[in-house]
């Protein structure tokens, strides 16, 4: 049935496997290493959508891998974030990113995509600190754009 009042919405569906690797204080560590599930997706205000994979969302562990959806067909790594807990509570620690992933774009019909991140390769200095951060690893993600009745 249609709906003669609807709004844009988006359905989003994934996992990404991730290995990490960084140095705190000089220091090589091999981190936990993640699989996650858990997305979150909101409508970009210059077009298309903001996107990214969390790990442990909302606690002072948090993780998350953003992925720029501006361009439906040409997707970017965006960021790479952790949480840490300050005296004011739990703030962002964001790491600058190069990237040298491919995420393949399948448009499998009008508003189904499949986007693979089969080569994750991410490489992040923290932009406060030393620290560094090394993420490898594989995963996709389907979007579907539809409306939604309001």
């Amino acid at each position: 049935m249609t709906h003669p009042k609807a709004s844009p919405a988006v359905w989003v569906n994934g996992i990404l496997n991730v290995n990490l690797k960084g140095t705190i204080g000089g220091t090589p560590v091999n981190l936990t290493s993640f699989a996650t599930t858990s997305i979150s997706t909101s409508f970009n205000e210059l077009g298309g959508y903001n996107f990214s994979f969390e790990d442990n969302h909302g606690s002072s562990s948090q993780r998350a891998i953003s992925i720029s959806l501006r361009k439906l067909l040409d997707p970017a790594i965006a960021g790479y974030l952790e949480n840490v807990v300050t005296e004011r509570g739990i703030q962002l620690y964001d790491y600058e990113v190069t990237s040298s992933s491919d995420i393949s774009v399948s448009q499998l019909n009008s508003g189904l995509y499949l986007y693979s991140l089969d080569n994750l390769q991410l490489s992040g200095k923290a932009r406060h600190g030393d620290e560094t951060r090394e993420l490898t690893g594989n995963g996709y993600f389907f979007l579907q754009e539809l409306t939604y009745p309001v």
